[in-house]
């Protein structure tokens, strides 16, 4: 039955960036956990439906664009729309949170201080960017040695999401990208282990294909 044809009892409302990455078949098993919970506690919520919330930019949104078109906001296609000046910003580009831009940076001490400069990486936070059937929002993706890679950082709630990012992962190396890989909650918090992370990731980039 098709969701026109149910009393749609309850929607469940995502990020952009999170409900790109939810598969058909990640909605239908949370989809029978609500509904089988809904009947346990007799809520009577028979369907649940899932939907991408919309950006909330604010009154100022004319004032935000011509920031950005004249170089005083972030220039990365960030996420969400960010109705005041971000938490997170450096080299006018966004970050959701602390951590990714802990990794941030660690990616440029690389590029500026250990590689030479005619064969370093670019670092792009945050792009947008189509891939099969969906708009999706990697984390990080590094261009080294003529090949593309997608780092993912992961937030301390990642184990509960973890169907979702393995399917998300699969989807960025099916649509080209010649390595993808995860930098753990444990890895953003302990600089050494942070640093040996991203350099495993530049070899096994380096080394793919």
């Amino acid at each position: 039955m098709t969701p026109q044809d149910q009393t749609l009892d309850l929607w469940l409302d995502f990020d952009p960036a999170d409900f790109a990455g939810l598969s058909e078949s990640a909605q239908d098993d949370l989809r029978e956990v609500f509904v089988r919970v809904s009947r346990r506690l007799a809520y009577g919520i028979d369907w649940i439906g899932f939907r991408e919330t919309m950006p909330n930019v604010g009154p100022d949104w004319r004032e935000q664009l011509d920031g950005m078109l004249n170089g005083n906001q972030p220039t990365n296609q960030a996420r969400r729309a960010m109705p005041e000046t971000p938490k997170f910003l450096e080299d006018c580009l966004a970050f959701t949170n602390a951590g990714a831009m802990r990794v941030y940076r660690a990616l440029k001490h690389l590029q500026e201080k250990e590689l030479p400069p005619e064969e370093t990486i670019s670092i792009f936070p945050l792009p947008f960017g189509r891939v099969p059937g969906r708009t999706c929002a990697p984390d990080i993706v590094v261009a080294y040695k003529g090949r593309a890679g997608v780092l993912e950082i992961d937030s301390p709630h990642h184990r509960v999401r973890r169907a979702v990012d393995t399917s998300r992962d699969h989807l960025f190396r099916d649509a080209g990208f010649a390595f993808v890989d995860r930098i753990t909650v444990e890895a953003v918090d302990d600089p050494e282990e942070l640093m040996a992370s991203l350099k495993r990731f530049l070899r096994r980039l380096r080394e793919s294909g």
